[in-house]
């Protein structure tokens, strides 16, 4: 038998190496440790629970009691799932067989006697088996009502007290009876109340333990996110989610056949098309404003959705998609390359910086497919070989192409600081005579070159001295139309 309750979260136990000795006397309360600080309910829970907790515990306590107590999470660690100081939890009880007062008003949220009580009744030292028979287990935050739940941060005491958000009734909304303002509060229930479940204002205990927690946790408007009813969704607390479903590029609609998609995107709601409406509430800190009406004002149609341009970063495997035209690339060419937009299966990768990084011995290779393969090799050895797909290779230890002011001759070809305009107009000049020649040069090695040879020199690089441009020179055969 088993009963599942509402509880407030006191603390919550990621980090292990901050279960120290002192914290565990502490919570124990032992002999010769340190009291704890008055914000914290007292721990009625085993020492061996205390002690062999694993990450992700939470101290808990159920709502309308006077204690609290250890949970372990309910799902294994192969999931593990958000939670904060002051908010709300929904916590399992296993096999309290022999409590029949142990009983639940799911409507009025109160348990009918302390389950400090039970918990130190039922334990007994003599016997393991009646210890593992009362463990508690958190599951995870009970879905709260729209105007009340935030990814980012939900508190407990908000779905009991008017003091936060409060949905208004169509009357109210014809009648202009709005607020100008709202400030979002963090109400605690009355301990020492006759009706426990009732919520008085900001109790400074809790806003204590919020402090407390700051350094683990970051407040942040973070924008709700609409998704079609055959999604799977994973989000963080964070702005950060995993879209399980079908290509879309704003507004939730049927994408049709051959569509499916994993959308893995950080940073949303950065444009003013799907960003949310924000308050402060009384901590002085930025959240989202889950009820707009509250103070005249209107849900953003849009908030949350995909926005190819605007969201920070996005990582998007699409089973079918229009890239180009999504992404807006539109890529120039000096050449015969095919720089129409592209249609199909894609894997697109969007972001401000994008690095890809391969490990000492490593390697990285971009291969086009096809009967006239085009690739770019790069091995841990410090060469880059580009293949077109009529198999002319350029191969050299070290390219470089930019604007830096210094430029040096290693092994390889360095062109910068604009000089690559300037090698090509020398190329053009040995190529098909200067401007003012009339008579093209006759190719023989480095001496068929003199343009270049000179442009190469200032940039700090000797024609002759470079063992793969002389054998470049000498050996490489140049054709115009």
């Amino acid at each position: 038998m088993s009963t599942i309750q509402r509880a407030e979260v006191i603390e919550v136990y990621n980090d292990l190496s901050l279960l120290t000795s002192d914290k565990i006397g502490q919570l124990l309360r032992l002999e010769g440790a340190q009291p704890e600080p008055d914000q914290y309910p007292p721990l009625v829970t085993d020492e061996l629970i205390v002690r062999v907790m694993p990450r992700d515990s939470a101290r808990v306590r159920v709502i309308g009691d006077d204690f609290s107590i250890i949970c372990y999470p309910f799902f294994p660690s192969h999931m593990r799932l958000p939670l904060k100081v002051g908010e709300e939890v929904w916590v399992l009880f296993t096999d309290l067989t022999n409590q029949s007062d142990m009983l639940f008003d799911v409507e009025k949220a109160s348990s009918r006697s302390n389950i400090g009580s039970i918990v130190t009744e039922k334990y007994s030292p003599k016997s393991i088996s009646t210890r593992n028979s009362i463990q508690g287990y958190w599951m995870c935050r009970p879905t709260q009502a729209r105007n009340i739940e935030d990814i980012n941060y939900t508190p407990f005491g908000r779905a009991r007290d008017k003091s936060a958000f409060e949905m208004r009734s169509a009357q109210e909304e014809s009648d202009n009876a709005r607020r100008s303002s709202s400030t979002p509060g963090f109400p605690a229930f009355v301990e020492t109340d006759e009706h426990p479940t009732i919520v008085a204002k900001e109790d400074e205990r809790l806003i204590k333990r919020i402090e407390d927690f700051a350094d683990h946790f970051t407040f942040e408007p973070v924008a709700r996110f609409t998704k079609l009813p055959g999604d799977a969704v994973i989000a963080g607390s964070h702005d950060s989610r995993i879209v399980l479903g079908s290509l879309r590029q704003s507004e939730p609609s049927p994408a049709g056949v051959d569509a499916g998609a994993i959308d893995l995107v950080a940073g949303t709601g950065k444009s003013s098309g799907n960003s949310p409406i924000t308050v402060t509430n009384s901590l002085g800190l930025a959240e989202v404003n889950k009820d707009p009406l509250f103070t005249g004002k209107s849900d953003p149609p849009r908030e949350g959705d995909p926005d190819m341009m605007s969201d920070s970063a996005r990582l998007l495997i699409a089973e079918s998609a229009p890239l180009d035209q999504m992404f807006s690339v539109t890529p120039d060419t000096v050449g015969p390359v095919d720089v129409s937009e592209k249609s199909g299966p894609a894997v697109v990768a969007r972001a401000q910086h994008i690095r890809i990084l391969s490990s000492d011995g490593g390697s990285i290779r971009l291969i086009v497919e096809g009967p006239t393969q085009s690739s770019i090799v790069i091995d841990s050895s410090g060469n880059i070989e580009v293949t077109s797909g009529s198999e002319v290779s350029v191969q050299a230890p070290k390219i470089f192409l930019g604007t830096t002011s210094e430029t040096r001759s290693k092994t390889g070809v360095i062109v910068g600081d604009g000089g690559i305009l300037t090698i090509l107009a020398a190329l053009r000049n040995d190529l098909l005579g200067a401007p003012s020649a009339s008579i093209l040069p006759n190719p023989a090695g480095v001496a068929a070159l003199p343009f270049t040879a000179s442009a190469l020199a200032s940039l700090g690089v000797t024609l002759e001295a470079d063992p793969l441009l002389a054998s470049l020179a000498s050996k490489t055969v140049f054709a115009s139309s």
